[in-house]
């Protein structure tokens, strides 16, 4: 039997080609995206300003966008690389295990924050 390998790019197309995933363009038009950020359908549709009530939780949903295309276009960013004592207004943190390089994108404004 052959084993195939398939790339971490070609498994995540599979999955934007298949609705599991979504590239995640900056809101704006005028603004180029240098990183490229794909995220789960149900994060997707939430970050839609279509779909922002007019509450602390759409106050909330504008201020993570916001936060997301920040990232996208390569704007400075604050990280915390250790787990432990990290400040609460790092932008970017890593999680436990380090080891994972998993990384968690933290929207601090307004209170309580959103990580994604």
């Amino acid at each position: 039997m052959e084993l195939t390998y398939m790339s971490i790019r070609d498994n995540i197309n599979e999955h934007i080609a298949a609705g599991q995933l979504f590239y995640l363009p900056p809101l704006f038009a005028s603004t180029e995206a240098v990183r490229i950020m794909i995220v789960a359908p149900d994060l997707f549709s939430d970050l839609q300003p279509s779909a922002w009530p007019n509450n602390k939780t759409g106050q909330r949903l504008d201020r993570l966008r916001a936060d997301l295309d920040r990232f996208t276009a390569n704007d400075r960013i604050s990280i915390a690389p250790f787990p432990q004592n990290k400040p609460k207004t790092a932008y970017m943190a890593r999680i436990k295990p380090v080891s994972n390089e998993v990384w968690d994108i933290r929207s601090t404004d307004p209170n309580p924050g959103t990580r994604v």
